[in-house]
């Protein structure tokens, strides 16, 4: 019995053996200590990435791009001419690829060339706003929101126009891969790494080595979206989710309208409203990157107009101006507030008996709609109109009243058998055929706009200069806010009509601030100091991207509706932060808003000092009413659920939510040869281990001194061996 005390191992586990030899094994290779120095050694990491595109959903159409759940791998390969396109097509011996395109190359040719080969495992776009141009690049299609637009018959499709002939409808594609955006300006380094570094020194093929053989340098894109199907599948997900793993699968697009009404606030005669209208949103490829210079020439003429109206010594009666979200997917906008006035529900859904409203607003309170559309390229201005309502004696007489206000203004009349082209006029006679409608633009039966829905439609596109002096696109602007200015007071019998004159200087500082610079002094100067430094105000134009519904809204929004109240407001002088403000709004007069501005004084040491406005300027939700289960009851709110003829009638699109660790990173690939060989080497070190470890174990007794425990040692000083 003692003798077996005297053999006991206090530690013959064989877990202390593994443990033991695991760490023999780490302390012999000091890098392997820190996994993350092994990782920092392997990979390069992009720090950052200027776009990417993401998966968007409607009922029946899946868009954009994702990766895998791990990434997308492929080697880089560049692709700046015809020649290296060629070779990777038929002598690129090393699939996956990731194809890095120059602006000359982002092509829907080359994209289409590109993903037939089966090569590709994902895209960069390399792009240089400074560097050589394709001739034109629209990702849209050739007949823009076709699929929502008014007609039907033989005008359906753009079948008697083709309004962006060079659309290649990229934008609609399911790419299944991803697609990274790296912007060269300000990114140095990075398009160093990726171009001299990565490519040119491991891939690219040359004289002396025409086909480059391990090990050559790949890139990992990591941009894992969740959503799936379509948005019907996707929403209803979204409520099938267990308390243990929450996920938002997809939410809905939407933001909100900016409108207004000038005039006295009772309730209104049929057709005695002038809707002036423009579209704020526009959209891209790549999430949030929307330039879109031209679509927002239309919305600064339209800002030009309100603003010199709003320099009259007298407002002119019933009239309302209206910015419009969402318009850039099947028009969200100006379908929901179509479909408001329609039901009743505009300006408020629900009225309450202790608050004073506004009067309701329908259709047929509308006397016209202008809206103002693509202007911002030279030559002249067309006015187009419907001619399926103007067959109708009444609104053809109303729409002739308009027109012709418009020619008295040195604008051309387009040929009266031409469609609409896309825009918002077309929801409100598609709900109501009586409503007169004219629609302004640089264009009578093409867009001149080349670059039509692309990052290139730019403020070099534009002819906009970097700093704010005058062009001569401002000049046109101004030029032309001043006739719709003028033209709108016509229409509501204004004594004023005539005297309205853009301001010049206004102009410019909104053409800089919306296609240049969105941190400039105008739209930082409609915020509070903290406002300022709590929001983000990148580089380059503020984005327009409509995004997914929720209660605030984007930035441009806020500084558009902050923009319009500080014109057409009234300051209110015993509020000065935002909080004031806005409990000033939450009082039972629902006629006016109060809309928070930044302060008179920037230099005031108070971060909430603000100016207060009370005014005519508010706000509808920009959402399609198959997600407004509130509102609109026919939505099932406890199924998610979308009711059948609401998601047939309406736009039903949805943003996917994604991963967050969006990542690009590169290094050093070997064979799969090699590969292969490292892992069974692993496995075999791994077994052998285990072998090792048996042995030692088993043999113990002869690699290791028995020690006796303290606990005998002290009870028998001296052990009796028998």
């Amino acid at each position: 019995m003692m003798n077996n005390i005297l053999l006991t191992r206090p530690y013959s586990s064989i877990w202390f053996h593994i443990l033991f030899a695991v760490s023999l094994t780490v302390a012999s290779f000091p890098t392997l200590s820190t996994g993350q120095d092994v990782k920092d050694a392997i990979y390069f990491n992009i720090p950052y990435v200027d776009g990417i595109c993401v998966r968007l959903l409607n009922e029946t159409h899946v868009i954009g791009c994702q990766s895998d759940r791990n990434g997308n791998v492929g080697v880089l390969h560049y692709i700046e001419n015809s020649t290296s396109l060629q070779w990777l097509l038929q002598n690129g011996n090393h699939p996956p690829y990731i194809a890095m395109l120059t602006n000359k190359m982002f092509t829907k040719t080359v994209i289409d060339q590109l993903q037939h080969s089966e090569k590709i495992s994902g895209f960069v776009y390399l792009f240089n706003r400074n560097s050589e141009r394709p001739d034109s690049s629209s990702p849209d299609y050739t007949c823009p929101s076709a699929t929502s637009e008014l007609y039907t018959n033989e005008l359906a499709g753009c079948s008697a126009a083709q309004w962006n002939p060079l659309g290649s409808g990229l934008r609609f594609r399911d790419f299944n891969v991803p697609l990274f955006l790296i912007d060269m300006e300000g990114n140095e380094t990075t398009t160093d790494k990726l171009i001299n570094l990565c490519y040119r020194g491991f891939n690219e093929p040359n004289v002396d080595r025409p086909q480059p053989e391990f090990p050559l340098c790949s890139v990992e894109l990591k941009n894992h979206n969740f959503a799936a199907v379509n948005s019907r599948v996707c929403y209803r997900r979204n409520a099938m989710g267990n308390i243990f793993t929450p996920l938002i699968y997809c939410l809905p697009m939407g933001d909100w309208n900016v409108w207004g009404l000038l005039g006295d606030r009772v309730v209104p005669n049929d057709r005695s409203i002038y809707v002036a209208t423009a579209r704020v949103d526009s959209d891209t490829l790549f999430h949030a990157i929307n330039p879109a210079a031209n679509q927002a020439s239309g919305l600064i003429a339209l800002l030009g107009a309100i603003h010199a109206i709003s320099l009259l010594p007298q407002r002119p009666e019933n009239l309302m101006f209206l910015f419009l979200q969402g318009e850039s997917f099947d028009y969200i906008g100006s379908s929901r507030i179509a479909y408001d006035m329609f039901k009743g529900k505009f300006p408020v859904p629900e009225r309450k008996d202790d608050i004073s409203y506004l009067p309701d607003i329908r259709l047929r309170h509308l006397a016209g709609v202008l809206e103002v559309g693509q202007v911002g390229f030279k030559g002249p201005l067309w006015v187009h109109t419907d001619p399926l309502s103007r067959r109708n004696p009444d609104v053809n007489k109303s729409v002739s009243d308009i027109v012709e206000h418009l020619k008295n203004a040195s604008l051309n009349e387009a040929d009266k058998q031409l469609p609409l082209p896309p825009s918002a006029a077309q929801q409100f006679i598609k709900r109501d055929s009586r409503i007169p409608a004219v629609v302004i633009t640089d264009y009578e039966r093409e867009f001149q706009n080349k670059f039509y829905g692309s990052i290139l439609d730019d403020k070099i596109n534009l002819g906009v200069p970097d700093t704010i002096i005058e062009s001569e696109v401002s000049k046109r602007l101004t030029n032309l806010s001043t006739k719709v200015a003028n033209t709108l007071l016509s229409l509501s019998n204004s004594s004023l009509a005539g005297s309205a004159v853009a301001n010049e200087s206004m102009v410019r500082d909104l053409l800089y601030c919306v296609v240049v610079n969105g941190s400039c002094e105008l739209f930082k100067g409609q915020f509070t100091r903290k406002e300022v430094d709590g929001s983000t105000w990148n580089k380059g134009p503020l984005s327009r991207y409509t995004s997914v519904h929720r209660g605030s809204t984007i930035l441009f929004t806020a500084v558009l509706r902050r923009l319009v109240a500080s014109w057409l407001g009234e300051l209110v002088a015993n509020a000065t932060t935002v909080k004031e403000c806005n409990a000033l709004g939450g009082g039972n007069d629902k006629r006016v808003s109060y809309t928070a501005g930044g302060p008179s004084d920037r230099t005031s040491d108070d971060p909430n000092a603000a100016r207060c406005y009370r005014g005519p300027v508010f706000m509808s939700p920009a959402v399609s009413p198959v997600y407004d289960p509130v509102n609109y009851p026919e939505v099932d709110p406890d199924s998610a659920e979308f009711n059948a003829s609401l998601s047939a009638e309406f736009p039903s699109w949805v943003e996917s939510s994604w991963s967050g660790d969006i990542s690009m990173r590169i290094f050093l690939q070997s064979t799969s040869r090699h590969q292969i060989t490292l892992l069974f080497l692993g496995l075999l070190i791994f077994f052998a281990s285990f072998v090792m470890i048996y042995f030692i174990n088993s043999n113990a007794n002869l690699l290791f001194t028995p020690t006796i425990p303290s606990e005998v040692a002290r009870t028998h000083e001296r052990p009796v061996v028998l």
